[in-house]
């Protein structure tokens, strides 16, 4: 579709003067962040154990158990008791609180993309952060303009989240480059009824009311044999974004050469008369389920199907105007702007215990559909050069642009992993995945066909399917008690085909004409890796590795050669007569140094790496200046960084912990085609990131406890394809009691009402000189959240 007009705004960011409140709490969180790192010179979940130490976690990581702390990869672990506790219920609430993980988003539900040590996902078809639930991968839509986007689950009764940092391309494959996030599930319990349930209501600074359910029981239906688990979420949060319907609507002044008929500056549409308001239009309302059934025979053998649902819907996307940048989006016409994201997945897993090894087999079938609207009435007019909006006036009507993000996958995976003493272990597993995803797009304009000859302004249908095998395996051995080393290889082979049907005005062609074409590419490697690890003591963990990961490169589109977009002049500055149909996979290698230590009988944890990668046949996007974009390998990058991660259980009471990450994620050379510049900061990716937090727990009496928690987070500027975007600081606070079997909190999230902007939003058709869309924070959110337990 015709994206990236050649006419783009000044990329400036209007940022307001930041509030004193904000300014001290940025010297707090450096101030803590100094001390901590004075006194002691990361760490896990800061849950505190009953005997005043730091609780330990149990992660799978590496496919089989292991404590957090003996791991030698860079992790975080959250167990779902401190996501509940801290009131996390979004995948940004655990982005924030994560070294060297930032995102960015359209706005809506399901829109986000995440981003790992520097490894961006603009290009291509696939992400560069893997994410699991449980152990099936969950990939994103392949041709969808929101990006790379993963689903945004409930996070209500979860055993923990791990987010492994660093190519994981050897245990998890294809499009784990950056690293990779997983969520687990809680298991039904064979032996007690257990439930827990949670009910927030909240009330927003200049918005509605919100409010959540979340159930969760686990009932035993055999002893030892047969047990159920079943999670019920429903919410609703309110908006804060309005949407304004004017008439007459103001058309752009200031004509200028390259920026249509009237001109490349917006009219006063702050001033136009206002005919509907739409308060809070960006409400959204997600539902979800899972149920999961363990089947226990024998003690040898477990058969888990798990069944998952989650349906989320807004109202509107969270973005404004940046002109005239208020939290409004102005409209000449009443188009809705709907997005929906819709989520099922049905998964089996069976384990079987051998004397000398577990067999493991994960069996998985997902959909996933989203849609989204965008009113393109003004984008319209700017781009055809229409007198006005409506019909009766000679323009163009009403345009909701379309677009339908559908994706399927099957996927299986095999595994057997030792169990046998001895210095020795081994894993040894194959992986198939049959992926089918579809980009509809469709822009028609009812007024379209008077003025422009047919009423189809773009129309493409783009089926892609991808199928993957791979075997792989990893060793380690003890070589003495205290060094080990680990040894590990993937084997992929990947085949990819992407049709094309494409029309519409945009084109120079209709449906009887439409470009078709096909594309197929197929490709097989190796991601080796390599690891070392060294216990200076029973709590000092010292170790190295070197690992490779990579994405599968894929088809473009067809670029218009006629019409009134046609890419001819564009493609020919760059030396060529058409796009290239395919592009190449890239890869990264890794080299990372990591430290974890255990200190003061188990009441600190510092948690530190450092590392250098080497990207290469970078897959990015090329915006020609005819509006198009195609994906081509191109340029390679260097990223160093560090991160660290602190917790520090200060006195009973107290508890510190801070975060942060240095990331200096840079092309080697000019890629001009692609707009990149040597030594520029590659998009999206924020340099600096960081936090802190201090919690208080004290008993009140023999049977409560007062807990309170005060955290900070910092994320630095960063730019994207459209400008710059400014650091921010978010706060939140909270402070309860707990019994036995509740707990009541009061809490304040986004504690200074800091107005930020997150992304500047990707739209579905193309940029206009006129105006930006930014993706918005929640403001000041202030509530109360009680949960029981049995």
């Amino acid at each position: 579709m015709f994206k990236q007009l050649s006419f783009f705004e000044d990329g400036t960011q209007k940022v307001g003067v930041a509030s004193h409140l904000r300014q001290a709490a940025a010297v707090a969180v450096s101030a803590c962040a100094i001390s901590c790192w004075v006194t002691v010179t990361h760490a896990a979940d800061a849950g505190a154990a009953d005997d005043g130490t730091l609780q330990a976690i149990v992660v799978t990581a590496t496919k089989r158990e292991s404590n957090l702390q003996d791991t030698a990869i860079s992790i975080t672990a959250l167990t779902g008791d401190t996501l509940q506790e801290r009131g996390m219920s979004n995948l940004q609430d655990i982005i924030s609180q994560t070294p060297g993980v930032s995102f960015r988003s359209n706005g809506g539900p399901g829109t986000t993309e995440l981003q790992m040590r520097g490894m961006q996902s603009g290009g291509g078809q696939m992400p560069t952060v893997g994410f699991y639930l449980d152990e099936v991968p969950v990939t994103p839509a392949a041709q969808s303009n929101n990006g790379k986007v993963v689903i945004d689950p409930n996070l209500f009764d979860l055993n923990r989240v791990e987010v492994l940092r660093g190519p994981q391309g050897t245990l998890y494959g294809s499009g784990s480059m950056g690293g990779t996030v997983r969520l687990i599930t809680n298991q039904p319990d064979m032996h007690k009824v257990v439930a827990n349930v949670q009910a927030i209501g909240s009330q927003m600074s200049g918005g509605g009311f919100s409010r959540a359910f979340n159930g969760a029981v686990s009932v035993p239906l055999v002893e030892d044999k047969l047990a159920l688990r079943v999670v019920l979420s429903d919410a609703r949060d309110a908006g804060w974004i309005d949407r304004v319907v004017s008439n007459p609507f103001p058309l752009p002044t200031n004509p200028e050469l390259g920026c249509g008929l009237f001109g490349c500056v917006r009219g006063n549409v702050a001033a136009a008369p206002e005919v509907i308001r739409h308060k809070n239009s960006n409400f959204t309302h997600t539902t979800g389920a899972r149920a999961t059934l363990l089947f226990q025979p024998t003690d040898r053998l477990s058969i888990t199907p798990m069944f998952m649902y989650q349906n989320a819907r807004a109202g509107g996307p969270s973005t404004y105007d940046s002109d005239p940048g208020t939290l409004v989006h102005y409209q000449p016409l009443d188009q809705e702007e709907a997005v929906k994201d819709k989520f099922t997945l049905y998964s089996g897993t069976v384990k079987y215990h051998f004397d000398a090894v577990d067999v493991t087999s994960v069996t998985s079938k997902w959909t996933r559909d989203q849609t989204t609207y965008q009113d393109d009435a003004e984008i319209m007019q700017v781009f055809f050069g229409t007198p006005a909006f409506t019909l009766a006036q000679g323009g163009l009507g009403q345009q909701p642009a379309f677009e339908l993000d559908k994706v399927s996958q099957f996927s299986q995976e095999l595994r057997v992993s030792s169990n046998w003493t001895g210095p020795f272990k081994a894993l040894l597993g194959v992986f198939y995945s049959d992926y089918d995803s579809l980009l509809s797009f469709d822009a028609s304009l009812p007024g379209a066909p008077a003025i422009l000859g047919q009423g189809t302004i773009s129309f493409q249908d783009q089926p892609t399917k991808i199928k993957q095998q791979a075997i792989f395996t990893e060793m380690s051995y003890k070589i003495t008690d205290r060094l080990e080393a680990t040894a590990g290889l993937r084997r992929y082979k990947y085949d990819s085909d992407l049709a094309v049907s494409a029309y519409g005005v945009a084109l120079g062609n209709d449906i009887n004409t439409a470009i078709k074409s096909f594309e197929k590419t197929s490709n097989t490697g190796y991601n080796p890796k390599f690891n070392l690890a060294f216990k200076a003591s029973d709590n000092d963990l010292l170790y190295v590795t070197a690992s490779k990961g990579f994405r599968p490169g894929g088809a473009n589109g067809p670029v218009p050669l006629t019409g009134q977009a046609n890419c001819v002049d564009s493609l020919a500055a760059l030396g060529l007569t058409a796009a290239p149909g395919s592009y190449d996979p890239d890869g990264v290698w890794s080299y990372e140094i990591g430290n974890k230590l255990e200190m003061m009988d188990h009441r600190v944890v510092l948690n530190v790496a450092a590392y250098y990668q080497k990207w290469t046949g970078i897959q990015q996007q090329i915006h020609l200046a005819c509006g198009w974009v195609y994906t081509a390998n191109q340029g390679e990058a260097d990223i160093k960084g560090a991160e660290l991660e602190l917790t520090a259980r200060i006195t009973p009471a107290w508890t510190v912990s801070v975060h942060g990450a240095y990331t200096d994620a840079a092309l080697n050379a000019d890629v001009p085609e692609a707009g990149g510049i040597k030594g520029e900061q590659l998009q999206n990716i924020p340099k600096y990131t960081g936090g802190a937090a201090v919690e208080y727990s004290v008993p009140l009496n023999a049977k409560y406890k007062l807990v309170s928690r005060l955290s900070s987070d910092y994320t630095g500027s960063r730019r994207d394809v459209f400008g710059p975007l400014s650091s921010y600081n978010l706060m939140d606070f909270r402070v309860g009691v707990s019994g036995d079997t509740w707990t009541a909190h009061l809490f304040a999230k986004n504690l200074t009402n800091e107005s930020v902007n997150l992304s500047t939003a990707t739209p579905l058709t193309a940029s206009i000189p006129l105006y930006s869309r930014y993706v918005s924070n929640q403001p000041a959110m202030f509530g109360l959240d009680v949960s029981f337990r049995y």
